[in-house]
């Protein structure tokens, strides 16, 4: 971006990046269910689900790297809770998401994400 000045850019990169994580393992069941599981560039994973029905498809996107409690069925909650994820990195969830759906654009007739639901939204309170 050269129409920027050196020091905004100098800025721009001590402050942001653009890096998405990447999918280390997608899982798609019979039903078409699908668990992401995403790794950071810190080498941290998250666990992305997608649980599509009839009239609605719902993600559940995760809010924190790991967790304080044992869930069996979630990857997240085996790991020891490190971090709580930035806004970008739980945006990131959904983009994800929809690019394995092909669910693109956003305003599309018959999309396949309807609903967002918050993994980790009430451990921080226990």
């Amino acid at each position: 971006m050269t129409n920027l000045s050196t020091s905004l850019r100098e800025l721009l990169t001590a402050n942001f990046s653009l890096d998405r994580a990447h999918i280390s393992r997608e899982l798609i069941s019979l039903d078409e269910t699908r668990k992401l599981l995403l790794k950071f560039i810190d080498n941290n994973e998250i666990e992305t689900v997608f649980i599509p029905k009839e009239s609605m498809g719902t993600i559940c996107i995760s809010s924190q790297v790991g967790c304080t409690l044992t869930c069996r069925f979630c990857h997240t909650g085996t790991q020891k809770l490190v971090r709580s994820l930035t806004a970008g990195e739980i945006v990131m969830q959904l983009m994800h998401v929809k690019d394995s759906l092909d669910d693109w654009p956003a305003d599309k007739e018959g999309r396949s994400v309807s609903n967002i639901v918050m993994m980790g939204m009430g451990e921080p309170l226990l």
